[in-house]
């Protein structure tokens, strides 16, 4: 997995510091096509909060999907959604979870035209 893009937020809250980082992650999507191996781009979405007291770590939570579309630009909306509304690692999957299940389709498309395009060569 690389990491493509990445947004931060920092919430301060009675001397605690939230320190929020969403990040958009490139990763091969692997698959196997009449015996054939290929792949395709996916992304995924990482998000991590550290909470700091005077500057140091007190805690540290992270979670991540690693493929939700194959297209870039759904990943990155859902990226901004988390970051306009500071949402945390530990909800990830709750506020999520039915894009991901709706995005499942991307990947079908992707792969079909994948091969499409693999057949015409």
């Amino acid at each position: 997995m690389v990491i493509v893009e990445s947004l931060k937020n920092v919430v301060e809250i009675d001397n605690v510091k939230y320190e929020y980082v969403y990040k958009l992650l490139e990763s091969d999507y692997n698959f196997k096509n009449n015996e054939k191996c290929n792949s395709l781009k996916a992304y995924g979405i990482e998000v991590e909060r550290k909470d700091m007291i005077k500057g140091q770590v007190v805690s540290n939570y992270k979670d991540f999907v690693r493929y939700v579309s194959p297209k870039k630009e759904k990943v990155t909306e859902i990226i901004e959604l988390l970051n306009n509304n500071i949402v945390s690692p530990i909800h990830l999957i709750d506020v999520i979870g039915e894009y991901v299940d709706n995005y499942v389709n991307d990947f079908d498309e992707a792969i079909k035209n994948k091969n499409l395009k693999v057949a015409v060569s």
